[in-house]
């Protein structure tokens, strides 16, 4: 839960300086005393431009549901915010730009000449900043030996579909779709990324929406920008098809919603403002009621302004995944490393962490305002995925491997969606599920617990599924075993045959298994 700080103070109604007309309502909630802690970025006299304003933040009611939980947080916002909205409404050179709930937060145009100093006297804002910018993880090239040799690798052969990925062979999505029937329908994935090509064959998006660099939502139909392709990739290994021959998402049966909020692109990659993602963060919540949110975007380091959006979205419903990071060992960067996010590290096909992979331990005391219920030290990321030359979508109509921990999260996001179509499970069990489960190799660490390269292993969708089902599927029972030649097996009709002394001669042997509702055979 989030901790709300209180000042008492004595609220005596004030005419503000400059060209500002205190109104009633302005008056009464401004103090005389100024708290020159508020200004975290500059002063008064040297923010402008894009200012933002955060209020008291504010813990949801506990155990709500996400509509009770979205209802609480707006009536916050709604309150505490008014004040500040009436005096920027009558001040000269200050306009609200845009105001959330997700953060308790607003945006303001501040001219330069503009007199800002009064809103250190508002007794409901906690901090006054400077905007700021979210960019993708950009997709890393030559930087692992695997990526080398992207060309020469081959699909892999499923029982479900004529080939799949590296990716879905390796965490075990083949074996969750055979044993689970799980493909993540009635389960909502959120992809807020640099957009995407609705019409690429492999992808059906069920919502999509655009947000400018004010946080507004705007009407466009579907689209990436991206040089790249980065949104349509990501959203591909979600909850892509196989069209193409190649199964290339976790979950094609999920609902898939794409914001684009990643949207000013240029040569050296797609960004975001802070208003895009937050704005992007509560569609995805309020509107999309999106199940598993997934993020390949961040910024370096610690980001707290970062914290009360995630931790809110994860309060009302929604699994928040994000990338660790591309900055290799000892790194990590927001919102990938706030506390309640999935961060998710990259592994290339030999189940090896990629030397780009972030990872470090984050101390709580190296947050500026921490919540109190943080524990004093975790490690980034939570899971680890396949990140190194992932096959999935491209463009209108085609394909493409790229290499990041953007190409990681997405699988976790997906294996998140099997989870909650499996069961309708609170963030805290999907997390549970998908961290209790994931494995790493032996050799990776002296430790169960987790470590800054794999974090708690790879995810594994068969074992996660399986860890929530109510009635985990019974395993196939051996019918029969016929063998075609003599050899080391002796045919009992109805049990399974008892070894006898091996010859040089081979046998054949045909294993009939048994399954309620499905026939299944294997062949040895």
């Amino acid at each position: 839960m989030l901790v709300v700080s209180l000042s008492l103070m004595v609220f005596v109604p004030v005419a503000l300086p400059g060209p500002t007309v205190a109104t009633p309502a302005v008056a009464e909630a401004v103090s005389t005393d100024t708290d020159d802690d508020v200004w975290v970025d500059g002063s008064p006299d040297t923010l402008e431009g894009t200012v933002i304003v955060r209020f008291d933040p504010h813990a949801p009611p506990a155990n709500a549901d996400r509509d009770a939980t979205i209802r609480a947080l707006e009536t916050r916002a709604n309150r505490t915010q008014a004040a500040v909205v009436d005096w920027a409404a009558e001040t000269d050179g200050v306009e609200v730009r845009s105001r959330f709930w997700l953060v308790n937060a607003v945006t303001l145009s501040v001219d330069d000449d503009a007199d800002i100093a009064p809103l250190g006297r508002f007794a409901t804002v906690d901090a006054v900043y400077d905007s700021f910018r979210l960019r993708r993880h950009e997709p890393v090239s030559g930087g692992h030996a695997a990526t080398r040799e992207a060309e020469n690798r081959d699909p892999v052969e499923s029982s479900d579909a004529d080939e799949v990925t590296y990716g879905l062979a390796q965490i075990g999505v083949p074996a969750a779709r055979e044993r689970y029937d799980a493909t993540g329908e009635g389960a909502t994935v959120a992809v807020l990324d640099t957009g995407v090509e609705a019409g690429h064959p492999d992808l059906t998006v069920d919502q999509f929406q655009e947000f400018d660099a004010a946080g507004r939502a705007i009407d466009t139909a579907p689209n990436d920008p991206s040089p790249n392709n980065h949104g349509t990739h990501t959203a591909g290994t979600v909850a892509g098809g196989a069209e193409s021959g190649t199964a290339i998402g976790v979950a094609p049966g999920a609902d898939l919603a794409v914001g684009a909020v990643l949207t000013e692109c240029r040569l050296g990659g797609c960004g975001g403002t802070f208003e895009q993602i937050i704005a992007g963060m509560e569609w995805a919540v309020a509107d999309a009621e999106a199940d598993v949110m997934s993020m390949s975007l961040g910024v370096g380091g610690r980001a707290d302004r970062m914290v009360e959006p995630v931790r809110n979205a994860r309060a009302a419903g929604t699994v928040v995944v994000a990338a660790a990071g591309n900055s290799g060992a000892g790194t990590s960067g927001s919102p990938g490393n706030v506390y309640e996010t999935v961060a998710v590290g990259a592994v290339d096909e030999t189940g090896a962490v990629a030397e780009f992979s972030g990872g470090e331990r984050v101390a709580r005391d190296s947050w500026d305002e921490p919540p109190a219920t943080w524990p004093d030290e975790w490690v980034v990321p939570t899971v680890s995925a396949p990140g190194v030359d992932v096959y999935s979508a491209d463009g209108e109509a085609g394909y493409d491997r790229k290499t990041g921990t953007s190409m990681a999260a997405p699988h976790v996001a997906g294996v998140a969606a099997l989870v909650v179509a499996e069961r309708d499970v609170e963030p805290s069990a999907v997390e549970t599920a998908l961290e209790s489960t994931a494995a790493a190799p032996d050799d990776a660490s002296g430790s169960s617990e987790r470590d800054t390269r794999y974090g708690a292993g790879i995810v594994d969708a068969e074992a996660a599924v399986e860890s929530i089902a109510e009635e985990p599927p019974p395993v196939p029972a051996v019918e029969r075993v016929e063998a075609a030649l003599p050899g080391w097996l002796r045919p009992t009709p109805g049990l399974p045959t008892e070894p006898t002394t091996p010859t040089e001669h081979p046998s054949v042997v045909e294993l009939v298994l048994s399954r309620p509702g499905r026939g299944l055979g294997a062949s040895a």
